[in-house]
């Protein structure tokens, strides 16, 4: 698999304890203005509405945290046989997205890694 050659050499958690944390869940609904200019920015650099989200998602996470190699999850969507189209529940795959801030690129740069 792609991803796993991506991911290889990435740092592993194993052992971490998260004591404490929160998980917490925001809808974001985009103004038009800023959906459009989004669409813009998308169009001239070949990305996607989740593309520049997640850059600027990392770029804080690499801000808070220093670290210029991470790999963050992203759900999927997990039904990917017809005999589950009709099934109640929810199936989702974690999909790891490992991405390279170091260098203190700038947006534009970010987006296209």
């Amino acid at each position: 698999m792609m991803w796993a050659a991506q991911c290889e050499d990435a740092r592993a958690r194993q052992g971490h304890k998260l004591i404490g944390v929160r998980q917490h869940r925001r809808d974001l609904a985009l103004v038009g203005s800023l959906h459009a200019l989004f669409d813009l920015f998308g169009v001239e650099h070949r990305a996607t509405t989740y593309m520049i989200l997640l850059a600027a998602y990392c770029a804080l996470l690499e801000r808070y945290t220093g670290q210029g190699d991470m790999v963050v999850g992203s759900s999927v969507s997990g039904r990917h046989h017809e005999e589950l189209q009709k099934v109640v529940g929810l199936f989702l795959d974690m999909l790891p997205v490992r991405v390279d801030t170091s260098g203190d690129p700038d947006f534009t740069t970010l987006v296209a890694r």
